[in-house]
């Protein structure tokens, strides 16, 4: 068994990658090999049996001779995707579950945020203008706010959990509604069902996966089913939403507002409205990446690879055909 993992450029982290899986595998690390650099990253994809790398092309897949299991170290995976990929043996793991608690802390303070007007607060400081009065009439609690969040893998249930914290009301919807539910989450929404979901959410936060049935999911007529006083949060996928609409709504003030994370064109262009507006909060994708990022990605892997040594199932199986 040879293993190629790429996974960092830092020294200091591939040595801490190194301590999580020889601290599994003991002296069977010597068939992973940990690179640096891509080029020799790309070397080794022939002989390799297992690949480990956070986006996988249909170049490097065409190069792969013997492999039989890809783990990808992200959750939203849709571009690593390809037909030769998705139509071979090849098992795929992702990241799912590591980006959680991180994930649910943007989506938390992007409503504390919004509800306590501090945009207004922020334009005041740089305008040197003292808000009081204007920010005072337009902040507004966050308890008995309905959160709809679309999407209820473990992120989601991450945000649900939080907000429920707060006592807010967390909705969900997702493609199964009859699976079973937390008990934090009163109600969940099937896709079928999806604007009732987006009538009754004061906050609508996006979680989803990009695949072909998410694609464009937030379309011109559902955007308009939100109530002019609900805000969007986008931390899923920029294709997810009808942008040209949305920028629409925003600017004539048909939703409160927007705070995005993510969007089809990124990095966003300098030229873009989006960065114009006074009711939206423009984030470079950052919402799933943090500091120990890498550290989570290779305790995860570790595990994953023990149990693959060990012939024992791999966690986090990716269902090729629905992307996630």
């Amino acid at each position: 068994m040879f293993v190629a993992v790429n996974f960092t450029s830092n020294p200091i982290r591939l040595k801490k990658l190194y301590e999580q899986i020889e601290a599994r595998l003991g002296a069977a690390i010597a068939n992973v090999e940990l690179s640096l650099d891509p080029a020799q990253f790309a070397e080794n994809l022939p002989e390799a049996e297992v690949v480990a790398t956070y986006r996988f092309s249909a170049e490097e897949f065409a190069r792969c001779r013997q492999l039989r299991w890809l783990h990808l170290g992200a959750a939203g995976i849709e571009k690593s995707l390809s037909p030769a990929l998705v139509n071979s043996e090849v098992i795929v793991t992702n990241a799912r579950g590591i980006h959680g608690d991180r994930m649910a802390e943007f989506v938390l303070g992007a409503i504390l945020f919004l509800a306590n007007r501090f945009d207004l607060a922020v334009r005041g400081q740089f305008e040197k203008q003292w808000r009081r009065k204007e920010i005072i009439k337009s902040r507004f609690a966050v308890a008995g706010k309905t959160v709809g969040i679309a999407g209820m893998g473990a992120i989601g249930v991450e945000i649900a959990k939080w907000c429920s914290a707060l006592s807010m009301r967390a909705i969900g919807l997702r493609r199964d509604a009859a699976l079973p539910k937390p008990e934090f989450v009163p109600e969940i929404f099937a896709v079928n069902q999806i604007d009732e979901f987006l009538r009754r959410a004061d906050f609508v936060v996006l979680v989803l996966p990009l695949t072909p049935e998410t694609r464009g999911l937030l379309s011109a007529e559902r955007l308009r089913l939100m109530k002019p006083n609900a805000y969007l949060i986008n931390i899923g996928r920029g294709e997810l939403v009808d942008e040209t609409t949305l920028l629409a709504m925003l600017r004539e003030e048909k939703i409160a507002g927007a705070v995005l994370d993510v969007f089809q064109t990124e990095p966003l262009p300098a030229d873009h409205p989006f960065w114009q507006l006074d009711n939206v909060f423009v984030t470079p994708h950052i919402s799933g990446n943090f500091e120990e990022y890498v550290e989570r990605v290779g305790e995860q892997f570790a595990e994953n690879l023990a149990r693959y040594v060990r012939g024992e199932a791999l966690l986090n199986v990716v269902d090729k055909e629905k992307g996630y």
